[in-house]
């Protein structure tokens, strides 16, 4: 199709600041402000459209859906084999996803919510990865892990059309043994065909991350520094940028695919106190602060240095509007050290920082935001007593409010 003309004929009922860009043939809407819940929108393709031929599109087109309560994803139950369920805000009882034999391992959402890819165990203890269309309840294998090898980490695009994994294989080594774990970043294409190995083969991947503008991102331990890949397109790949992290986690993409958040190293300088215990505390340890890169530009900035603060921050999470940065903050000084991180929220420059909960207890990590941005999905877990199970939550960031979600579940996601 001629883009322009596509773009032009193109409306929304109700009227609804957003943006337009292409995927491929793909044309895609955003808007500004999420629609309200169990609200009728329509699309409208009106005359004039024609495709790069000049050829017309005959008559006009109308389309159109209600918008849906938001439902959180999580596996349960923590003690055992675990499988994959569905709660909406709600909602009594959950929905569960799927039926493991041996549980289920992991999970990631893509396609703009519309399906799960999921890591199956085998009876031998590996995983094979499996795809289940929401919409329509079709469940199916995609990729069959090889006996030898170990597979795990799925990061689906938001397309939809791309699973980036890790998978480690045993390989020949200088003498007899084989070489094992050496873990590779690969990319499987799903309407078919073989993975592609997008890492190098020397070096140690992991951990790959989508951007929404279909970057990707993963972590190279040999090089200690985070790999940027531009948005993926049949078998070219070039990289645009290496990021810098000795901690080794990718981190978090911005809505606007502009920057990464991750945590990074940071040792303790010598405390400025007599106190001969905070001394003791302190000494030869090291702590984390929260990096904002910009991509590609590396443009560095240390989000949690405007503190001032002795602190160990992790589990950035980048709200989808925009404007906030939520995080797991933990003090390390004497005065105000707590067993957990606790539950923070700032912009994303760090500024206007404030904690949420004050439950010195719990740690709290695994923090993503709805769709609309108003709610915080998260895992808790007793640092006290070890033995109780993790605690799935919801936090509602206008209210100020939490409330339980289910025991013994772990890894929430949010479907819009």
């Amino acid at each position: 199709m001629d883009p322009a003309s596509v773009e032009a004929a193109f409306s929304v009922e109700p009227n609804t600041p957003g943006s337009l860009r292409w995927v491929d043939n793909t044309l895609i809407f955003t808007p500004d402000r999420p629609w309200a819940e169990q609200s009728q929108v329509t699309f409208r393709l009106r005359d004039g459209v024609r495709s790069e031929r000049g050829l017309p599109l005959i008559g006009s087109r109308v389309w159109s859906f209600r918008v849906g309560a938001p439902r959180l994803l999580y596996l349960w139950p923590s003690g055992g084999n675990a499988d994959l369920y569905a709660a909406t805000l709600d909602s009594a009882e959950p929905e569960r996803l799927t039926e493991s034999e041996h549980g289920v391992r992991e999970y990631a959402v893509g396609g703009m919510g519309s399906v799960v890819v999921y890591a199956a165990v085998r009876s031998d203890g590996q995983a094979d990865f499996w795809q289940l269309d929401l919409a329509g309840g079709d469940d199916r294998l995609v990729y069959a892990c090889p006996a030898d090898s170990q597979c795990g980490s799925p990061a689906l695009s938001e397309d939809g059309e791309h699973l980036a994994f890790e998978q480690a294989d045993s390989r020949p080594g200088p003498g007899a043994e084989p070489l094992k774990g050496m873990r590779r970043v690969m990319l499987l294409p799903m309407a078919g065909g073989d993975p592609r190995q997008v890492s190098p083969d020397d070096h140690l991947a992991m951990l790959p991350v989508w951007a929404p503008d279909g970057k990707l991102a993963y972590y190279d331990g040999t090089l200690r520094a985070s790999v940027v890949l531009s948005p993926i397109d049949g078998a070219i790949r070039e990289v645009l940028a290496y990021v810098p992290n000795d901690l080794g986690l990718t981190g978090a993409w911005s809505a606007d695919s502009a920057f990464l958040v991750f945590p990074e190293i940071a040792f303790l300088t010598e405390p400025e106190s007599d106190d001969a215990h905070a001394s003791e505390e302190t000494e030869g340890a090291f702590h984390s602060h929260l990096v904002r890169a910009q991509v590609p530009s590396l443009a560095v900035t240390d989000i949690s240095a405007p503190s001032e603060e002795l602190v160990e921050d992790a589990s950035p999470a980048l709200s989808p509007d925009g404007e906030w940065l939520a995080f797991a903050r933990k003090y390390l000084d004497p005065q105000r050290w707590t067993q957990g991180r606790q539950l923070w929220l700032a912009r994303p420059d760090g500024a206007q920082a404030r904690q949420l909960l004050n439950e010195p207890a719990f740690n709290h990590s695994a923090l993503v935001w709805s769709a609309d941005s108003r709610r915080l999905a998260y895992m808790r877990l007793n640092q006290a007593d070890l033995g109780q199970p993790p605690e799935i939550f919801i936090f509602d960031v206008q209210a100020g409010a939490a409330r339980l979600v289910r025991a013994q579940a772990y890894s929430p996601q949010w479907l819009p």
